[in-house]
């Protein structure tokens, strides 16, 4: 074996080497963004159950408040007395609606 030919016996394998690292570190990069982007979307999908639960429970809690207060108005209005209705909270709502926004 000349010179030559050991020369580049070595410049091929490493070569060979160079090609094969960088495709493994693409192959790696690429599988580790894949695995952070699941994991992304598994945390949107929790935060996603988290918040439709805080919204039953919350709709729940209103349920009652609502019971309670048609509960207090029948014993009004049984007692004979007529129940004053506040203005609803969602009066700016109702005023950008009249402007046509």
């Amino acid at each position: 074996m000349t010179d030559w030919t050991a020369l580049a016996a070595l410049l091929c394998a490493g070569l060979g080497s160079l090609t094969t690292a960088l495709f493994q570190g693409m192959r790696n990069r690429r599988d580790g963004y894949n695995r952070t982007r699941r994991e992304h979307m598994d945390d949107i999908a929790q935060w996603r159950e988290d918040l439709a639960q805080q919204t039953r429970d919350l709709e729940a809690l209103l349920n009652y408040w609502r019971g309670v207060a048609a509960a207090y108005e029948y014993q009004l209005r049984s007692a004979g007395i007529e129940p004053v209705r506040p203005e609803p909270p969602g009066a700016p709502l109702n005023h950008r609606m009249q402007e046509g926004d």
